[in-house]
């Protein structure tokens, strides 16, 4: 593992980038015209909690934290979890150009905090893998909400007025079964709802950008790593990934057929 004064280094500027992010949500979420829920103020509470709980015990203590960094970590770790996967946005209900959408996928799938936990929060691979796995898996649970209908709440909704990006992005992703014999494509594409669709996209990208790539990264330049193993990931680990990544498309968007048909 990295040693100690690293890791306090990163846990300090986690906090103070922590700090500004949280800043920014409290204007954000005060002054967004589109918002109708109420203020969420359990998340905020959660926010400035893991921003200061680092800074304070170093202060403080530092002997302790050194000692019992881990378990500080964890905990931190699962407050942020705890307010990630709470849904308390209002997706906004309007078409998206290609950028904007793909930010706001990413976002309201959590891809990108359950990224930045980890990468803020270093943990041993062991402790990190558990954390982004119960994150990833708790964050699944908001895509039923990103992905509603129009006919279920009676409007327009952030999946209906995209859906032609979210059946794009799915054709791209389809390209190993328009290689297979006796089109599976073409029966795919008939059992495929607007639903299944959008909640295809939206697990993959959490699976992907929230677990496999971050634990990749890590991976590649991880302390006290077996040197073969080291060498056998930097000469096949990107293709192996690709792979990965790519029959994990396969099975979420088979799996989500079998779930919502």
């Amino acid at each position: 593992m990295y040693s100690i004064r690293l890791l306090s280094r990163i846990d300090l500027i986690s906090s103070i980038v922590g700090g500004l992010i949280c800043i920014v949500f409290v204007y954000y979420e005060g002054t967004n015209p589109e918002r109708e829920t109420s203020f969420p103020w359990e998340q905020t509470i959660g926010m400035v909690f893991n921003a200061i709980a680092c800074p304070v015990i170093m202060y403080f203590n530092f002997d302790f934290y050194e000692r019992w960094r881990n378990v500080i970590i964890m905990l931190l770790r699962l407050s942020f979890i705890a307010g990630t996967t709470a849904n308390y946005e209002d997706i906004p209900h309007r078409v998206f150009p290609w950028p904007s959408f793909l930010v706001n996928l990413l976002y309201f799938s959590r891809s990108l905090v359950i990224g930045w936990g980890c990468f803020g929060w270093l943990l041993p691979m062991k402790y990190h893998l558990i954390m982004q796995a119960l994150h990833s898996v708790l964050a699944f649970r908001l895509a039923p909400v990103t992905c509603r209908s129009s006919s279920s709440v009676g409007g327009d909704t952030f999946a209906s007025m995209n859906m032609g990006k979210f059946r794009t992005m799915m054709t791209v992703l389809d390209w190993p079964f328009r290689l297979m014999s006796g089109s599976p494509q073409r029966v795919l594409d008939e059992l495929t709802t607007d639903s299944s669709a959008c909640l295809s996209v939206n697990v993959w990208l959490t699976l992907v950008f929230g677990f496999i790539l971050p634990s990749f990264a890590l991976l590649m330049k991880y302390p006290g790593l077996n040197a073969r193993l080291q060498a056998w990931i930097e000469r096949d680990g990107s293709f192996l990934l690709v792979c990965a990544i790519q029959a994990l498309w396969c099975i979420v968007r088979i799996a989500a057929i079998q779930i919502l048909h």
